[in-house]
């Protein structure tokens, strides 16, 4: 498969596994920077979820706390 096909490929995978999961396809790749960006080894990299809901989860629940 040539490099344009697998990375449309991938970026259309990522799209759609968000939309089956009710997660917005934006939120994933900066929550993944986020994530990364905190880690400091090679070992808390490979620990970062593959599941982010719970990650978004514990963001709505500071919003509310912040809000209400």
């Amino acid at each position: 498969m040539r490099l344009g096909a697998q990375a449309s490929a991938n970026l259309y995978s990522l799209v759609m596994t968000c939309r089956a999961n009710e997660v917005g396809a934006l939120r994933v790749p900066e929550l993944s920077v986020r994530a990364s960006a905190r880690a400091s080894t090679v070992e808390q990299i490979e620990r970062l979820p593959w599941n982010f809901q719970a990650m978004l989860d514990e963001q709505k629940k500071q919003q509310h706390s912040v809000a209400g």
